[in-house]
């Protein structure tokens, strides 16, 4: 998908939250805000809106010099669910289904993304949304494709949720050892987005 005046709005209000991490100043708002307006202004419509992010994102590193303002965030969400780790893993063993359980745990993980929403109250986000139905429930394809894999690619996103992807990677691993997993992270900061050291905390 291309551009689309939404993705601006976007991107300016992930920004906007990020700026303010750094400085709830409001001319050092202004002043950085006026020039990533600036930047997307100069950007060619054809762009994918992750190439916009990563445009914005750059801006804002280069006029603070903070490269990963969400830095001290990730750690804590990291810690928060790594404190629980044991637990969880020992509730998802006693039920049912265990790898259905990890699976449901990774996707609530999903919740905890700044690029698209604020979390307030992290915890709290965490509990009403594994009240939720899943919509898509692709289990049983996911599951059987698991019984025919030799490789699994595991591609990680956001802080706290790689510590249920742990859960689930942990669970796989168990279940079909002789699948070789694969887990890859972004080398760059750009928002809540897991970095290599991110992946090694955890």
């Amino acid at each position: 998908m291309r551009l689309k005046p939404d993705c601006i709005i976007c991107n300016l209000n992930i920004i906007f939250r990020t700026l303010k991490i750094i400085n709830k100043d409001e001319n050092f708002l202004i002043e950085n805000m006026k020039k990533v307006i600036g930047g997307i202004s100069k950007v060619n419509r054809k762009l994918f809106p992750p190439e916009l992010g990563g445009i914005v994102y750059k801006i804002v590193i280069n006029s603070t010099n903070v490269k990963d303002p969400y830095k001290d965030i990730k750690r804590k969400q990291n810690n928060l669910i790594l404190n629980n780790y044991f637990n969880l893993k020992q509730t998802i063993l006693n039920t049912k289904d265990p790898l259905f359980e990890a699976v449901k745990f990774a996707v609530i993980g999903n919740v905890i993304d700044f690029g698209i929403n604020e979390v307030v109250d992290f915890e709290e986000d965490i509990k009403n949304s594994f009240k939720k139905r899943i919509v898509i429930n692709d289990y049983n394809l996911f599951e059987r494709d698991l019984k025919l894999s030799k490789r699994i690619l595991y591609i990680g996103d956001n802080s706290g949720e790689i510590v249920f992807d742990k859960l689930l990677i942990s669970l796989i691993k168990e279940i079909y050892p002789d699948i070789d997993i694969t887990f890859t992270c972004r080398s760059e900061p750009i928002i809540n987005d897991v970095l290599i050291k991110d992946a090694l905390q955890v």
